[in-house]
């Protein structure tokens, strides 16, 4: 079902579209739709300042949509979705990408990574089913070390099989998949070992950027931040980049 997240996609994608165009393009992703939900959400959003009509029947994303965060998402991550979906319907998991913590980093690291975030319970599941998927083109780790990270995962096109922490900030597509927000990304860069290269510093750089472009739900990033018992750190994290010039 098309939903409010994927319209977003789209009008960011698009300088101006028309619902029926959308509706096709989105069908041609598999992508289920109703007429009469996508017309509903696009009146809430033009009524909640994110789109705007420009003539009748013509769209086009606001100043403030533009600043509303979208996780990457491509062809090879949402047929991964489909076979997780298929395989593990009640299972709970985030499928996201390196590619968004690149385009909001100075740091230039090699990588390209596709992140699956599963409830403990899955992860060995889920990596099983990997492994015996026969196309795949992706090499495939579970919960790596920072060893294996660095000598293995870092310069290759790989999948990383992680602990997907509860009740962390997710958004539902309309195929069902769930991708991260940004305030998942900002905690997880700051407090995960893999992430090494992007902390000290260079994680004040990534704020700096992630704020000047994007709207940032504070509140979310640090309820998630308090589950990875990091909070007064990233709050102080926070706290600096907005009252001091960062050093690109």
């Amino acid at each position: 079902m098309i939903g409010q997240t994927d319209i977003m996609e789209y009008a960011q994608a698009n300088q101006t579209f028309t619902a029926r165009q959308m509706i096709y393009d989105l069908g041609a992703r598999d992508t289920d739709f109703s007429l009469n939900t996508v017309m509903s959400c696009l009146r809430r959003m033009i009524e909640n300042g994110v789109l705007q009509k420009v003539k009748r029947g013509i769209y086009s994303i606001t100043d403030k949509g533009s600043k509303s965060f979208v996780a990457y998402y491509d062809n090879e991550m949402q047929n991964l979705n489909k076979l997780l979906s298929k395989k593990f319907p009640f299972l709970n998991y985030c499928i996201w990408s390196s590619e968004d913590i690149k385009h909001n980093s100075h740091y230039v690291v090699n990588m390209d990574i596709i992140f699956i975030d599963v409830e403990k319970e899955g992860i060995d599941a889920v990596f099983s089913t990997l492994m015996n998927t026969p196309d795949l083109k992706r090499q495939v780790f579970k919960t790596p070390t920072e060893e294996i990270f660095s000598d293995y995962i870092i310069g290759n096109s790989c999948i990383v099989v992680r602990h997907l922490i509860s009740e962390a900030p997710v958004v539902v597509f309309g195929d069902g998949g769930k991708r991260t927000s940004i305030e998942k990304i900002m905690v997880d860069v700051s407090a995960d070992q893999e992430f090494f290269f992007f902390q000290g510093y260079e994680t004040l750089r990534f704020y700096r950027n992630i704020i000047d472009k994007y709207d940032i739900n504070e509140n979310r990033l640090l309820r998630y931040a308090d589950r990875r018992s990091c909070k007064e750190r990233i709050a102080e994290d926070l706290e600096y980049v907005k009252q001091n010039k960062i050093i690109a």
